[in-house]
């Protein structure tokens, strides 16, 4: 089997990082958890929503009711257990659609997403508008055959950035954790990019940390599916 692997590494520097301190004030987030059923973000009249359904299609409830086109500003998903802080591995999967001239924020926190026996891609992105994916803790995504770990073929734009502690604090020069992704794609699908059959993709960029992208039989690290490529 041949394939392609991408590993990069973005450090931000602490001038950056005071700058962005001072003009980002945190906000809370929900955290949902994997596990339990596929995720969905998009938006519905302007707003970043989240619907998140079990394998029987029904709703996921938790404290706040049904989780049904739940307005979320900043969508934070994980697979660790809140209990035992063990990161367990979910066959469910996450879609991002960012509708023109919207600008929708995800974070994967501590998420390990295993769909290689589903013919399915592990996180997809589709729109025309602009997806923000910030990475925390360590972080695994792996697809079935013919798709990308992450998969993009949309014409809209992707930015992996490490903007935040593992924990979702601001960064400061006393504490600077740096967020991981290992994105997997399946045969003929890149680590991050196209898939086999939407080989060619666009507008991917890396801001932020240690992102390791490996592309299945004929896919890219990061970049276009089999026989396709990276279009920015």
């Amino acid at each position: 089997m041949k394939c392609k692997k991408l590993a990069l590494r973005v450090l931000s520097t602490a001038a950056v990082l005071s700058i962005v301190s001072s003009i980002a004030a945190p906000a809370f987030a929900d955290v949902y958890d994997l596990t339990k059923g596929d995720i969905s973000v998009g938006f519905k009249n302007n707003q970043q929503t989240v619907t998140q359904k079990d394998g029987d299609g029904n709703y996921v409830s938790d404290d706040k009711g049904a989780i049904n086109d739940r307005p979320d500003n900043d969508v934070v998903i994980t697979t660790k257990d809140a209990k035992t802080s063990e990161v367990k591995t979910a066959d469910n999967t996450v879609k991002i659609d960012a509708a023109k001239d919207s600008e929708a924020n995800v974070t994967l926190r501590d998420t390990s997403i295993d769909v290689s026996g589903k013919e399915k891609a592990a996180i997809s992105i589709s729109g025309d508008g602009k997806v923000n994916l910030e990475l925390d803790g360590k972080n695994t995504v792996i697809s079935g055959d013919g798709h990308a770990g992450i998969e993009k073929g949309a014409p809209g734009t992707l930015t992996i950035k490490d903007e935040k502690n593992d924990d979702g604090t601001q960064k400061t020069e006393d504490k600077n954790d740096t967020g991981h992704l290992t994105a997997n794609g399946g045969e003929g699908g890149a680590g991050i990019g196209g898939s086999k059959d939407k080989a060619h993709t666009r507008g991917v960029s890396i801001t932020g940390g240690e992102v390791t992208a490996n592309g299945g039989e004929g896919g890219a690290g990061i970049g276009g599916g089999k026989n396709g490529s990276l279009i920015n």
